[in-house]
């Protein structure tokens, strides 16, 4: 078990950055990230042989950062790492609805903050289930779900899930896509045309991937996926491979594209409408892995409140160039606003390659 990511080099050295990514915005939470025991300098190669024997499964180790309150806090008063095993059989316990004082329950601290009106739910564990190693068993009061944690294995930037789990479809996307924000003034007119022709350009760069990606997950069986859904787990579509998003140093939130933005966008195919502004964040940069700026102003005024980004933020202009507002202006300023983005956009497109991007395999 992992305090933080940071731990990760500590075992496996030669972490992707792919691998770094899902345990920045996954953990704590209920993935496993499995790994390959190659490098010399791993701790593991320090650690007792009887411990090795129980962590390393043909030369693979899984780490993990549990969300429980209670082993985030052991976590933090033992100098160590901390060893989970499974002390039951998950195929075997029950789960039981309004269960009061039941004497062998494991269960999350964060359901007691739920509303008092819902219907708690407890994970029933008979003591012939507990290992004979288990010292004693905590109850920790209702939880919300039970289930087993998403397994993944990662490898460089090939993604293979070995274990379906909790974390939704949804989730794991944002968690292991490569992010590029784009950043201008408002978020009404820059940065929105940005947006919509880097995805664009992005799609037809890394089409064949795409559908690569598509083929491997439609070649589940029928009876495992039928057998999925009925658990609500089943994921008929890969995770995404890249996101594309904007925000404004000083956007107010909500606002639509401006008009010329809107019908420039619409010249070219791509469409505006479902815009909506919003500022940028300190939660939307960290989820960010690129960061595009419209001038070196836009990039100053982000660095003087999160400096922590300084390694991922550049403008959009390859020689730190402006890209002026168009806002107020008439359509033919807007379209050659929409030129000069797309041309500095060719030079980032080409600096990108597939291994920025997760390769996703499922595991039948």
């Amino acid at each position: 078990m992992m305090r933080s990511i940071d731990e990760v080099f500590d075992y496996s050295p030669n972490v992707s950055a792919l691998g770094v990514r899902i345990g920045r915005r996954c953990w704590p939470g209920p993935i496993d990230l499995v790994f390959e025991n190659t490098h010399p300098r791993s701790l593991l190669n320090s650690l007792p042989s009887e411990v090795r024997e129980i962590v390393l499964e043909n030369g693979y180790f899984g780490l993990s950062c549990p969300r429980h309150e209670a082993i985030q806090q052991v976590a933090k008063l033992i100098a160590g790492p901390l060893v989970l095993i499974p002390a039951f059989r998950p195929e075997r316990m029950s789960v039981a609805r309004s269960v009061p004082n039941s004497d062998l329950a494991c269960a999350s601290p964060n359901a007691r903050q739920k509303d008092a009106r819902q219907e708690e739910m407890s994970l029933v564990v008979e003591p012939s289930q507990v290992s004979r190693d288990v010292a004693f068993v905590v109850d920790s009061g209702p939880i919300e779900r039970v289930g087993l944690s998403r397994l993944v294995r990662v490898q460089g930037n090939r993604c293979e899930i070995l274990r379906e789990g909790l974390m939704t479809a949804e989730n794991l996307s944002a968690s292991t896509s490569f992010t590029i924000l784009v950043v201008c003034t408002g978020n009404t007119c820059r940065s929105p045309m940005a947006e919509a022709m880097l995805r664009s350009k992005l799609m037809r760069r890394f089409e064949k991937e795409l559908l690569e990606g598509q083929t491997r997950f439609s070649t589940q069986n029928e009876s495992e996926t039928a057998a999925s859904q009925a658990r609500g787990q089943a994921d008929t579509q890969p995770p995404t491979m890249f996101r594309v998003v904007s925000a404004g140093v000083a956007a107010q939130p909500g606002g639509p594209a401006s008009d010329g933005a809107l019908q420039v966008m619409q010249e070219r195919g791509m469409d505006l409408d479902d815009h909506q502004s919003r500022s940028v964040s300190q939660g939307l940069l960290e989820r960010s892995d690129l960061v595009l700026t419209m001038t070196s102003n836009h990039r100053q005024a982000i660095l003087s409140r999160w400096p922590q980004v300084s390694s991922k933020t550049f403008c959009l202009a390859p020689t730190g160039g402006e890209v002026s507002d168009p806002y107020g202006g008439t359509v033919d300023a807007y379209r050659k606003c929409a030129d000069l983005i797309d041309q500095f956009l060719d030079n980032w497109i080409e600096k990108l390659d597939t291994n920025l991007f997760p390769n996703w395999i499922k595991n039948n």
